[in-house]
């Protein structure tokens, strides 16, 4: 009937399989296809606030895939925009230095090397001036 189901119990799989057709007068074609199952992803970190950061001074951070995401990973912002004197880069990496103080809000999303992804995540980042002095 030509119907290819089940319940994936193995997230991070890709298979390939070949269907075979065969009409009445028994003449086939055959077609090789590829069947990819995704995990149950999540963008991590997973707390939506990052830690602040003093402006004019370097930080790193880094945004990946949960539960069995396969490398490499493509990572992008989806909406608002990172600060002014930081990167993104595709693997991931978050960093820079922030010019001017504020709150910054934008959202992450990650893909892997089968294309599996995560709902994008928001995140926030504070930049201030201020720094606790010791006594």
């Amino acid at each position: 009937n030509g119907v290819v189901s089940g319940i994936p119990t193995v997230g991070g799989v890709r298979g390939w399989f070949a269907v075979t057709a065969t009409d009445a007068s028994l003449c086939s074609q055959s077609q090789n296809y590829a069947i990819t199952v995704c995990a149950n992803l999540e963008v991590v970190p997973t707390s939506s606030a990052l830690s602040p950061v003093r402006v004019g001074v370097f930080f790193s951070t880094a945004f990946s895939l949960s539960n069995g995401a396969l490398a490499p990973t493509i990572t992008n912002v989806t909406s608002g925009s990172i600060p002014v004197g930081t990167t993104l880069t595709t693997a991931g990496v978050f960093s820079g230095s922030i010019s001017t103080p504020g709150q910054y809000q934008f959202a992450v999303a990650i893909s892997d090397a089968f294309s599996c992804s995560a709902p994008p995540r928001q995140y926030s980042i504070s930049a201030c001036n201020l720094a606790l002095l010791p006594q």
